[in-house]
């Protein structure tokens, strides 16, 4: 599911993109590592990168960082190399 800032959290577009798969059963760094062996450069944030203390019992959450200068292309190949690691993570772990 991809979203937006929320209300009052600054413009809806930034640079920064969060990914949480707990519900599918998959850590965040598992995510990591598979994305790593894609060659993906990710980082796992602790749910305490928030200033709201509420959130934080959230799960870490991978975190991607696209630059201004990736194109329309890499941006697509980066979501099927999540979608693709999510399906081998989800069936290693049924």
């Amino acid at each position: 599911r991809i979203r937006d800032a929320p209300p009052g959290c600054g413009a809806p577009r930034c640079a920064i993109v969060s990914l949480d798969a707990s519900s599918l059963g998959i850590e965040s760094a598992r995510l990591s590592e598979a994305l790593g062996r894609r060659r993906i450069g990710v980082s796992v944030s602790p749910p305490t990168h928030s200033f709201d203390t509420r959130l934080w019992r959230r799960p870490p959450t991978v975190r991607l960082s696209p630059h201004y200068f990736n194109t329309p292309e890499e941006v697509d190949a980066v979501a099927d190399a999540v979608a693709s690691a999510l399906v081998e993570l989800r069936c290693a772990h049924s």
